[in-house]
């Protein structure tokens, strides 16, 4: 199914930034408080930092299904 927005070949138009927040990653290291922090996502066997992607691929990773994957102390 195609969208009139993609017929049209118009870019879609994003009306607010995606935030790290907004992906489900914190702003800061829950173990030691640092803030130097950021999201990485592995995809198709290779990992990638986040906030280099475009504003409709953090608009999809908002959307995936979210877990708790850290280990169990």
């Amino acid at each position: 199914m195609t969208s009139d927005v993609t017929k049209k070949g118009k870019k879609p138009q994003f009306k607010e930034e995606v935030t790290l927040k907004d992906l489900g990653i914190e702003p800061s290291c829950s173990y030691c408080g640092s803030e130097y922090v950021f999201g990485m996502s592995r995809i198709v066997g290779y990992f990638s930092v986040i906030e280099s992607w475009n504003k409709s691929k953090q608009a999809e990773l908002k959307q995936r299904q979210k877990g708790n994957y850290w280990p169990k102390e």
